[in-house]
């Protein structure tokens, strides 16, 4: 089954409920769907998609591995009217991802904070958010990388394909679509509202957790996520601690399996 990334076939799925009507442009090949979007940004809504980024990045400038063929590769830009908080916003794009891959796939992806989506205790895919102001105001680009694909993908093992999930007709065009639409809807939706379910979809809530702060290694049980989406961890000793996503690296559940994707640099965290 071919699962070309197509421009016309994005948008016949694009949801009509809360729909604002983006432009779609799908690349055959590209250094970073956001660093293109960057280059053309217009204060309007866009979906950017590529069949392969050659130099797809993550949080603390990690690398993204994205070979063609073998998931997805997506940018969204938002305008704003005013900066947003980045730690709500990438909560947002989570909640949104997971119900789209869902409805769409039956597969049910949870979240590790701050901005990885999971599969059977591994990594598949992360949110990169970024914000940049133009002469127009503020603009969002929510990047999202996600090893999805409707065919077998030797060179990526850690692909979701069509095998793995209960619904068995599907493709790639269909999930982008369903996240833009979901995506348009939470914007409609109190934060309340869409926090509610990304706390029920965040992993090791009440567990205990390693991880590192500005490189010093810590254990502690995590508690939660503050109204800015900081996790909030009480330590063996000492006051719990809030802490931004921008300081934490290496979050891991102490007693249970979490595996890492065998490409060390297909990494978000």
């Amino acid at each position: 089954m071919r699962d070309d990334l197509k421009a016309t076939v994005i948008r016949e799925n694009l949801p009509s409920q809360w729909l604002v009507d983006p432009r779609v442009t799908v690349l055959p090949s590209v250094d970073s769907t956001n660093t293109y979007a960057k280059q053309r940004l217009n204060h309007r809504p866009e979906i950017v998609v590529a069949e392969r980024q050659t130099a797809g990045k993550g949080r603390f400038h990690h690398r993204f591995v994205s070979p063609a063929q073998s998931g997805i590769y997506l940018t969204i830009v938002w305008p704003l009217n005013d900066q947003a908080d980045g730690g709500l916003e990438a909560a947002r794009a989570a909640v949104a991802v997971v119900q789209a891959v869902a409805a769409v796939t039956g597969l049910e992806l949870a979240i590790k904070w701050p901005n990885d989506l999971v599969f059977r205790h591994q990594k598949r895919g992360g949110l990169l958010i970024e914000q940049v102001q133009t002469s127009a105001g503020w603009q969002l680009l929510i990047g999202i990388g996600l090893n999805l694909a409707a065919t077998d993908v030797p060179a990526l093992p850690v692909s979701l394909t069509l095998a793995d999930t209960p619904n068995q007709q599907w493709t790639r065009n269909q999930v982008i679509a369903a996240i833009y639409g979901q995506l348009t809807a939470l914007f409609q939706q109190p934060a309340a509202t869409w926090l509610a379910v990304y706390r029920q979809s965040v992993l090791w809530v009440g567990e205990r957790v390693q991880f590192n702060v500005s490189g010093q290694a810590m254990i502690g049980i995590l508690q939660g996520f503050d109204p800015h989406n900081r996790l909030q961890v009480q330590p063996q000793t000492g006051p719990l601690l809030v802490l931004e996503a921008e300081r934490v690296s290496e979050l891991m559940p102490l007693d249970q399996d979490y595996q890492k994707p065998n490409e060390p640099s297909n990494d978000f965290t």
